[in-house]
């Protein structure tokens, strides 16, 4: 009796190894909504090995493709923060040879292959129980199977969960900070992370459970939406004109990191976070600028296209017709190697630049880089996007002005600290245009959570918190002398509600080009959103556009 117990309990444990390598997001859990969590990975992945052991033909060539598909997408999860998400399987199915040849390094090839040869052994230890002990035996056999992994379970997976802080994808540094900066308990849950004290009852019990079909359906709509043809529709085919060509114009869009609006002192903010930007003449803050989402590659999108992120059409951006009038794009960023971001916007955004460069180190680095970078003639278009006052608020330390004792007070100071730094950064790249014919934009991607309703971070599209965006625009002498009723129409309208996607109709105006192009939304000086407020906002700012205007 007690080596058929011993094997029951080894099976099942075989099968919770499973569930591990299978996907790590089953083990993000704390207390017990990772035990549940867990323990329902554990039966989901007993019931998928026992048919395929189980399907004479076709059952080790199907378990072995699922295990490749999950193992990359584990890697990739570990490696790059990515969630198990649509996106993250159509953005695996589209990768390119550039992007594929990065990602499998000598060491991710080695990982990979030691845990698909892993995976291959436990298949084999599997099938061979299973078909000799379990398969043999009736409904109360496999409940007392159950009953003694649930004991085993509970013995020697429910006290280290409950007990020890689990952080997935972060490095040593990172995991420190938070434990430092964060209750112990706390766990880093894409979209949130929760400070231990504001959680609401059972709180990772409900957020973590996942239905039994879930990721199945993840997976569908996935591979759906990868073979689906969407309407693609070539920005630059319809006709266009220079109404008053340049010969010489620098056009910067800075697409900023998880910048909220209502931090910058350019908007009220009781804090001192923008000293130098509030001293630079000709800078306008747009302070009602809405995003278009609440993650990077939803917000990039419709900044560039105008497009809403479940559009079911295509857009280039408007980089294709400004090539088309003889600009030449560069593409200057950290995200270059971010695999969803290229590949999202591969059709929209990469196959219309000249150049593509990387962003590292510094603020005083970047700032002097790029003015460095600058040209001294031509007519340009510069994407220009940064990472800092993304989480976890690092900041060079020349910046840290604002501290605190409380774990809340620490995360909020080292927020506006990066707001500090971003304030140093673009009053340099300012000072390096000023002298030219030469505009800025300054566009968050979205915003940050910064504890509202226990809330932290960012990744819900429907918390309206994350969609109230910074955003100014500068201008230099130079290109106000050029375009003096243009600057007069923009400083009219700074105040009233914009959205992400009027920024490209306005960066053509911007550059003097008219398009024939149809747009869902117009520029920020010809179209209000309050006249179309849907594109994708939450419900609760949709009613603040829909209210009686005052004043306007």
């Amino acid at each position: 009796m007690t080596g058929r117990w011993t094997s029951i309990v080894f099976t099942w444990l075989i099968a919770y190894i499973f569930a591990a390598l299978y996907n790590p997001t089953f083990f993000l859990g704390v207390g017990w909504g990772g035990v549940v969590l867990q323990l329902y990975a554990t039966i989901l992945t007993y019931a998928f090995l026992w048919c395929c052991t189980h399907l004479k033909y076709a059952g080790f060539p199907l378990y072995m493709l699922c295990c490749a598909l999950f193992t990359i997408l584990s890697m990739a999860s570990r490696e790059f923060g990515y969630g198990f998400t649509p996106d993250m399987v159509s953005a695996t199915l589209e990768t390119n040879t550039e992007e594929a040849s990065a990602f499998f390094t000598v060491r991710n090839i080695c990982v990979f292959a030691g845990l698909m040869v892993l995976n291959w052994g436990l298949f084999e230890a599997f099938r061979r129980l299973s078909l000799k002990l379990i398969s043999k035996w009736g409904k109360w056999g496999k409940l007392a199977c159950l009953a003694g992994m649930a004991a085993c379970f509970g013995i020697v997976f429910m006290l280290p969960t409950i007990v020890f802080f689990r952080i997935l994808g972060e490095g040593s540094e990172v995991s420190a900070r938070m434990v430092a900066t964060l209750s112990d308990v706390t766990i880093r849950w894409h979209p949130f992370f929760h400070l231990d004290h504001e959680r609401p009852p059972f709180e990772m019990l409900t957020r973590n459970y996942r239905k039994p079909y879930s990721h199945l359906q993840t997976l569908r709509k996935g591979l759906v939406r990868h073979f689906t043809v969407a309407e693609f529709v070539e920005s630059a085919a319809a006709p266009s004109r220079e109404e008053e060509p340049e010969k010489d114009i620098i056009c910067v869009l800075a697409v900023g990191e998880s910048i909220r609006a209502d931090h910058l002192r350019l908007n009220g903010y009781a804090r001192q976070t923008t000293p130098r930007l509030a001293e630079i003449p000709h800078l306008y803050s747009l302070p009602h600028m809405l995003s278009y989402g609440a993650a990077t590659d939803k917000c990039l999108c419709g900044i560039m296209t105008g497009l809403i992120a479940d559009s079911p059409r295509l857009r280039s951006s408007f980089l294709s017709i400004l090539r088309k009038h003889g600009y030449i794009c560069t593409y200057i960023t950290e995200n270059a190697g971010d695999m969803s971001m290229t590949r999202r916007n591969k059709p929209l955004i990469g196959t219309y630049l000249d150049s593509t460069h990387p962003l590292r180190g510094p603020v005083a680095g970047v700032a002097a880089d790029f003015v460095r970078s600058l040209p001294a003639a031509g007519k340009h278009f510069i994407l220009f996007q940064n990472g800092t006052g993304h989480y976890p608020y690092v900041h060079d330390k020349e910046f840290a002005t604002y501290d605190g004792d409380a774990s809340a007070e620490k995360i909020i100071n080292d927020y506006d600290n990066c707001i500090l730094a971003l304030d140093a950064m673009y009053s340099e790249m300012i000072a390096g245009l000023k002298d030219k014919n030469a505009v800025l934009i300054f566009c968050s991607d979205h915003a940050e959570g910064m504890g509202e309703n226990g809330k932290w971070h960012h990744g819900d599209d429907d918390n309206p918190v994350l969609r109230r965006v910074a955003a100014f625009i500068w201008f230099s002498d130079k290109f106000i002398e050029r375009n003096p009723e243009l600057v007069k129409q923009i400083i009219a309208v700074k105040d009233k509600p914009m959205a992400q996607g009027q920024l490209f109709a306005t960066i053509l105006k911007l550059c003097g080009i008219h398009t024939d192009t149809p747009l869902d939304i117009g520029d920020i000086v010809e179209d209000d959103i309050r006249k179309h407020p849907g594109n994708n906002l939450p419900f609760e700012i949709q009613q603040e556009l829909t209210a009686p205007q005052t004043g306007q």
